[in-house]
């Protein structure tokens, strides 16, 4: 079982015991953590099979009087 599929379940687990009323302190460590990921986890029934991609884009204007403008992306497979 990979670490993704696994961490994920346990994450998963600490947040029904939250809303089930338990006193947890849940702490965010890496992507897992994050609701984004965790949103798509349930509607898209993520398993441990599956590829995740992490696509991250930013844009920022290079000169304050000038109209030129640039784009990063990042791109991230995740088989972990």
């Amino acid at each position: 079982m990979s670490y993704r599929h696994k961490r994920t379940q346990e994450i998963l687990k600490i947040h029904q015991a939250i809303e089930d009323g338990e006193d947890i302190e849940f702490v965010y460590e890496d992507f897992l953590s994050g609701s984004d990921y965790l949103d798509l986890v349930e509607q898209l029934d993520i398993s441990g099979d599956d590829t995740v991609a992490i696509y991250s884009f930013d844009g920022a204007q290079l000169y304050r009087n000038k109209g030129s403008d640039t784009w990063i992306c990042s791109v991230h497979y995740l088989r972990i």
